[in-house]
């Protein structure tokens, strides 16, 4: 079984953990992760993370009462909560995603000396979320939170491909 503190060996970040209990529940929460929506059960979960079980009971406790974790009521199967994936959900919402992609969005200007947009469609709609303009001149009519029909746009037909009928 795992030292208290320290992360199950083979695992990344195996040293010495600051906070073994957070340690404990970020491992778990990994492996709910990895579990997929079908879940896992308790004893399956403490093995393959060498914890004692009741150590990770009390662990997956407290991700329940957060709603980090749920637990099959026919199963007993632990999953991954609806708060995990909102904490996906808002830090690549949006808002985030121009200062999060920027650096990308230089290196790709940089790589092909071309004028680079980072967008959404919504609706019928493409919003320019950010760009990023080349050294040399370029004449393009976009602007940061300009909405543009996506048919018109460049960006906009590439993100449309991708949708299916249903969408």
């Amino acid at each position: 079984m795992a030292e208290a503190g320290r992360a199950p060996s083979g695992t990344p970040g195996s040293a010495e953990s600051p906070l073994g209990s957070v340690d404990k529940a970020l491992v778990a929460l990994e492996a709910l992760a990895a579990a997929g929506p079908d879940g896992v059960a308790l004893g399956d979960l403490a093995r393959s993370l060498g914890l004692h079980k009741a150590s990770l009971h009390r662990t997956l406790a407290a991700l329940r009462f957060r709603g980090y974790a749920e637990q099959d009521a026919t199963t007993g199967d632990y999953r991954l909560g609806p708060a995990a994936t909102a904490l996906a959900t808002v830090y690549l919402g949006e808002e985030n995603l121009p200062a999060l992609l920027h650096p990308v969005l230089v290196a790709v200007c940089r790589a092909t000396d071309e004028l680079v947009h980072l967008g959404t469609l919504a609706g019928t709609e493409i919003v320019y979320l950010d760009k990023v303009e080349p050294a040399r001149a370029v004449r393009v009519w976009s602007a940061v939170g300009r909405r543009r029909p996506a048919a018109t746009t460049a960006l906009g037909r590439a993100l449309l491909s991708q949708r299916t009928l249903d969408d």
